[in-house]
Protein backbone atom coordinates (compact mmCIF):
# COMPACT_ATOMS: atom_id res chain seq x y z
CA UNK A 1 0.00 0.00 0.00
CA UNK A 2 0.79 3.85 -0.16
CA UNK A 3 2.93 5.06 2.56
CA UNK A 4 1.10 8.36 4.22
CA UNK A 5 3.49 10.06 3.37
CA UNK A 6 3.50 9.52 -0.06
CA UNK A 7 -0.79 9.73 0.17
CA UNK A 8 -0.08 13.07 1.48
CA UNK A 9 2.62 14.16 -1.53
CA UNK A 10 0.29 12.63 -4.10
CA UNK A 11 -2.55 14.36 -3.09
CA UNK A 12 -1.86 17.66 -2.60
CA UNK A 13 -0.24 17.17 -5.40
CA UNK A 14 -3.54 16.80 -7.19
CA UNK A 15 -5.00 19.65 -5.31
CA UNK A 16 -2.77 21.96 -6.91
CA UNK A 17 -3.47 20.65 -10.03
CA UNK A 18 -7.37 20.96 -9.90
CA UNK A 19 -7.07 24.53 -8.03
CA UNK A 20 -4.44 25.68 -10.75
CA UNK A 21 -6.75 24.51 -13.69
CA UNK A 22 -9.69 27.41 -13.62
CA UNK A 23 -6.20 29.76 -13.43
CA UNK A 24 -4.63 27.99 -16.73
CA UNK A 25 -8.12 28.44 -18.22
CA UNK A 26 -8.71 31.55 -17.68
CA UNK A 27 -4.97 32.75 -18.41
CA UNK A 28 -5.42 30.81 -21.92
CA UNK A 29 -9.17 32.68 -22.65
CA UNK A 30 -7.94 35.75 -21.31
CA UNK A 31 -4.70 35.22 -23.92
CA UNK A 32 -6.92 34.20 -26.56
CA UNK A 33 -9.12 37.32 -26.00
CA UNK A 34 -6.70 39.77 -26.24
CA UNK A 35 -5.15 38.04 -28.67
CA UNK A 36 -8.37 38.92 -30.49
CA UNK A 37 -8.86 42.22 -29.10
CA UNK A 38 -5.63 43.22 -30.81
CA UNK A 39 -6.46 41.63 -34.12
CA UNK A 40 -9.57 43.67 -34.32
CA UNK A 41 -7.38 47.06 -33.33
CA UNK A 42 -5.12 46.44 -35.98
CA UNK A 43 -7.99 45.54 -38.59
CA UNK A 44 -9.35 49.36 -37.30
CA UNK A 45 -6.32 51.01 -37.65
CA UNK A 46 -5.67 49.19 -41.32
CA UNK A 47 -9.07 50.15 -42.36
CA UNK A 48 -8.29 54.04 -40.96
CA UNK A 49 -5.58 53.64 -43.62
CA UNK A 50 -7.43 52.24 -46.71
CA UNK A 51 -10.74 54.52 -46.07
CA UNK A 52 -9.12 57.68 -46.84
CA UNK A 53 -7.57 55.99 -49.95
CA UNK A 54 -10.49 54.54 -50.99
CA UNK A 55 -11.85 58.27 -51.36
CA UNK A 56 -8.60 59.54 -53.05
CA UNK A 57 -8.60 56.26 -56.00
CA UNK A 58 -12.39 57.05 -56.39
CA UNK A 59 -11.53 61.34 -56.53
CA UNK A 60 -8.52 60.27 -58.97
CA UNK A 61 -10.91 57.57 -61.05
CA UNK A 62 -13.12 60.67 -61.65
CA UNK A 63 -10.56 63.11 -62.61
CA UNK A 64 -8.86 60.25 -65.23
CA UNK A 65 -12.53 60.10 -66.77
CA UNK A 66 -12.79 63.68 -67.04
CA UNK A 67 -9.29 63.73 -68.91
CA UNK A 68 -10.41 61.20 -71.04
CA UNK A 69 -13.20 62.92 -71.99
CA UNK A 70 -11.72 65.95 -72.37
CA UNK A 71 -8.64 63.99 -75.02
CA UNK A 72 -11.87 62.37 -76.74
CA UNK A 73 -13.00 65.66 -77.54
CA UNK A 74 -9.89 67.26 -78.14
CA UNK A 75 -9.10 64.07 -80.65
CA UNK A 76 -12.31 64.84 -82.55
CA UNK A 77 -11.45 68.17 -82.94
CA UNK A 78 -7.37 67.29 -84.31
CA UNK A 79 -9.79 65.03 -87.01
CA UNK A 80 -11.89 67.98 -87.69
CA UNK A 81 -8.63 70.33 -88.39
CA UNK A 82 -6.99 67.73 -90.26
CA UNK A 83 -9.80 67.34 -92.71
CA UNK A 84 -10.24 70.46 -92.93
CA UNK A 85 -6.39 71.44 -93.35
CA UNK A 86 -6.36 68.49 -96.06
CA UNK A 87 -9.60 70.60 -97.69
CA UNK A 88 -7.25 73.96 -97.81
CA UNK A 89 -4.16 72.04 -99.10
CA UNK A 90 -6.60 70.76 -102.02
CA UNK A 91 -7.86 74.12 -102.99
CA UNK A 92 -4.53 76.00 -102.74
CA UNK A 93 -3.32 73.56 -104.97
CA UNK A 94 -6.31 73.84 -107.69
CA UNK A 95 -6.07 77.88 -107.21
CA UNK A 96 -1.81 78.09 -107.73
CA UNK A 97 -2.66 75.45 -110.99
CA UNK A 98 -5.67 78.45 -112.15
CA UNK A 99 -3.22 81.10 -111.65
CA UNK A 100 -0.36 79.08 -113.52
CA UNK A 101 -2.78 78.69 -116.16
CA UNK A 102 -3.47 82.07 -116.60
CA UNK A 103 0.27 82.90 -117.00
CA UNK A 104 1.09 84.07 -113.88
CA UNK A 105 3.09 83.65 -110.61
CA UNK A 106 0.86 82.92 -107.56
CA UNK A 107 2.29 84.88 -104.74
CA UNK A 108 1.48 81.69 -102.32
CA UNK A 109 3.54 78.28 -102.92
CA UNK A 110 2.82 75.08 -100.68
CA UNK A 111 6.66 74.45 -99.99
CA UNK A 112 6.05 77.74 -98.34
CA UNK A 113 3.67 76.01 -95.50
CA UNK A 114 7.07 73.20 -94.77
CA UNK A 115 8.98 75.84 -94.76
CA UNK A 116 7.34 78.05 -92.13
CA UNK A 117 7.17 75.00 -89.66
Amino acid sequence: MIDGKLFDAISIIIVAIIAALPGSLLYFNSKKKLEMESTSEIVELAMSFVDPLKERVSVCEEENKRQNEHINLLENRINVLESDNKKLITGSTQLIHQVRSLGHFPVFELDDLSSSK
